[in-house]
């Protein structure tokens, strides 16, 4: 087993339910907001939202390439690039603990009102509460 995908210096864990408001803002679980800075980044990918830290989404983003950076020269690494960072986009924590959530990124994620937020070990994901209980119904039938 590769013990490196497991040494982050943070760790989320844990299901919460909050309500994204009229302006696309979520509060983050208290919890979450102690072990995190303000500046954040937001990632659309499967049907969710990833949110990381800036130093852990360029880790992440790193992981995809051999040597941790892409090949400009390689058509491959290229492809990979940009289903990572087209539609990234930068948030921060505000006074009162939410993140501002765009219009593009809660429709590709299929957010509405209620939202669930979901320590994922090394990051969060902010999905709909259909997608949960998708990934939530496919994680019982998996043997571990």
């Amino acid at each position: 087993m590769d013990t490196d995908a497991f040494s982050v210096e943070r760790t989320f864990s844990g299901t919460y339910t909050h309500t994204l408001d009229s302006k696309g803002r979520v509060s983050l679980p208290a919890k979450f907001r102690k072990s995190l800075p303000v500046a954040l980044k937001l990632v659309p990918r499967g049907g969710t939202i990833h949110l990381f830290t800036i130093q852990d989404y360029q880790s992440w983003v790193g992981e995809f390439f051999e040597g941790g950076k892409p090949d400009p020269r390689s058509r491959e690494d290229s492809k990979t690039l940009f289903s990572l960072t087209a539609h990234a986009e930068d948030t921060d924590i505000d006074s009162a603990g939410r993140i501002s959530i765009s219009a593009e990124l809660c429709k590709r994620a299929g957010l509405e009102k209620e939202v669930k937020i979901v320590g994922m070990f090394g990051h969060i994901e902010i999905m709909s509460p259909e997608k949960y209980a998708s990934m939530d119904e496919e994680s019982e039938d998996d043997e571990i």
